[in-house]
């Protein structure tokens, strides 16, 4: 038997009784690297929004589109910021099919998803560190991102599907402004958030819920309040859209209204933004 196959496998350890967002996307998306608690969560979530499953594959697929976007535009250096539990491709992955120099630095708060990281990179042009979005300024001047990321360059900052993970409480968007001000023209901001314009108001009410006793709660926010995001960015075509409708390679892929997302681009001179 198999851990895949043993149900005690991925028992919830000691200490580990709340689900946390890495864990329960890991689940969404099919993944080994969850507990008990999580999949449970994830679970009652799925009995009532059995769409939840294709969200997730759709951010996932909008987030690798933006980032070879990104590299096709000579950025060779990323920042993934809540890079959740790997799963699959990659950014570095991505990246480096179009540029195989492409350095990135992957950052998570999630234990385990830092952990996963460090077992699975192998080079001296990635890394991950733990942090936090909310401490900003903490990961700018990280000295282990400094060994890699150039601010004075270009750079894709990614926050696919994490912001709404953080409370109006907690300045979602002064964490934003903190990263494009460190950002040098013509870096991309690769974004994506979940909305209440589109999902039923029920179904909005349940997706929060969910989360209501997990390590961090979900804050919906409006397409004007996603937009605001880009506040200081020019956004690349076509604009803000469903993760899904973002440059799909294909016409089947997963599309759903739960989700808003973008390319922003940091203008010569911030005066062009406006």
């Amino acid at each position: 038997m198999t851990d895949h196959d043993n149900p005690d496998a991925h028992a919830t350890p000691e200490g580990a009784t709340r689900p946390t967002p890495a864990r329960m996307y890991n689940t969404y998306l099919n993944g080994k690297d969850n507990y008990g608690v999580d999949r449970k969560a994830a679970a009652r979530l799925l009995e009532d929004i059995p769409d939840i499953n294709d969200a997730a594959a759709e951010n996932r697929e909008f987030v690798l589109r933006a980032v070879r976007h990104c590299a096709e535009a000579g950025i060779d250096q990323f920042l993934d910021l809540g890079a959740g539990i790997p799963l699959g491709h990659a950014v570095h992955d991505v990246a480096r099919f179009v540029l195989p120099e492409a350095r990135v630095v992957y950052v998570d708060n999630d234990p385990l998803a830092v952990a996963h990281w460090r077992a699975r990179l192998a080079d001296d042009r990635t890394t991950v560190i733990p942090g936090d979005v909310r401490r900003p300024k903490a990961i700018v001047e990280n000295p282990e991102l400094l060994a890699l990321i150039d601010w004075e360059r270009p750079v894709a900052v990614v926050l696919g599907a994490v912001l709404h993970f953080v409370g109006d409480d907690e300045r979602p968007y002064g964490i934003v402004a903190a990263f494009r001000d460190a950002m040098a023209p013509g870096s991309r901001l690769v974004f994506s958030h979940v909305t209440d314009d589109g999902p039923q108001p029920e179904h909005v009410a349940i997706l929060t819920n969910a989360y209501a006793h997990a390590t961090a709660q979900v804050t919906v926010r409006s397409a004007s309040g996603i937009r605001d995001f880009f506040d200081g960015f020019e956004l690349d075509d076509p604009g803000l859209t469903r993760p899904g409708r973002w440059r799909p390679d294909t016409a089947d892929g997963p599309c759903t209204k739960w989700q808003l997302a973008g390319v922003g681009r940091v203008p010569a001179t911030p005066e062009a933004a406006r």
